[in-house]
């Protein structure tokens, strides 16, 4: 269940779709309302113009800044096969920064909700664990979700 406002508020009928498909651009949950595209569209649209700062940030999956380790262990493998490695019993604890606006906590909401209705991992907020992740937007200048 996603609170008052966040995926799917639109299709259970919490939020007001808007009174005209004109005032907003093509995508999002705008064009879920007037038909537009269907339910499980992506909300990433690339700009007229074509230039896509996501995918032109340099960064791994255009929004995830990897330390050099990381990077090269990357190119070893993509595939954890050590078992102690693996979330245990599938259960990834998170934070989510403050730093955030709402709209862009549902947007991670969302985010970790495809992951669990597409793989077997399940998000569960952090309380005392020390293996966790930690969801922070970018260090300044840069842009971020």
């Amino acid at each position: 269940k996603f609170p008052v406002g966040g995926y799917n508020a639109l299709d259970y009928g919490q939020v007001e779709p808007p009174s005209s498909p004109h005032k907003f651009p093509v995508g999002g949950y705008k064009a879920l309302a007037y038909g537009q595209v269907e339910p499980h569209f992506s909300p990433h649209v690339i700009p007229a113009g074509g230039y896509d700062a996501l995918e032109e940030s340099g960064e791994f999956q255009g929004d995830i800044m990897l330390t050099q380790r990381q990077k090269s262990l990357m190119k070893l493998r993509g595939a954890q096969n050590m078992e102690e490695k693996l979330w245990k019993n599938a259960e990834i604890p998170y934070s989510i920064s403050s730093e955030f606006s709402i709209s862009e906590r549902q947007m991670i909401d969302k985010a970790i909700y495809e992951f669990q209705t597409k793989t077997c991992l399940r998000f569960l907020k952090r309380t005392s664990q020390t293996d966790y992740i930690d969801i922070i937007p970018p260090p300044p200048p840069r842009g971020g979700c």
